[in-house]
Formats: C-alpha cells, structure tokens, sequence
C-alpha cells in the first residue's frame, strides 16, 4: 500500500488501503489493528486528495488521527 502510495499507483494503493481496513476490522465494526487502519486512511486521504476531493482527504485525515494508539505483541 505504501509503495504504491508513493510510486504515485493510486488505484493499486487504495485497493490495498480498502483490503487492510477489512482485514483488520471485525465483523461487529470493532478495529483489530487500529495503527495499521490509520495508515490505510493515510493513504486512501493521500489518494483522495489527488483527485482533487479536498473535503474526502480531510475526512480521511481526521479519521486516521482519531484512532487510539495500541501496539499489542506479535
């Protein structure tokens, strides 16, 4: 996700940005992996913003920084 990101392959990158927001989302909506989902929306706001969707990469901005920080063992 991240390569593609910066690679500029946004269509590449946001699939992958969609895939970790749904493999790491429960099926009741509790996030498993929320550091990882951040990133996601990090990405997806990046993609969105060059688009040209302003008010979508805001959304996308705020959402990720919202998230609680937890780093959990591996």
């Amino acid at each position: 996700m991240d390569a593609y990101r910066i690679l500029g392959e946004n269509e590449r990158a946001e699939l992958y940005a969609n895939e970790v927001i749904r493999a790491h989302t429960s099926t009741n909506g509790e996030e498993l992996a929320p550091m990882r989902i951040s990133e996601a929306r990090l990405t997806l706001g990046v993609i969105a913003a060059r688009r040209g969707d302003v008010e979508q990469a805001v959304g996308y901005g705020r959402q990720s920084l919202q998230a609680e920080r937890r780093s959990l063992p591996t």
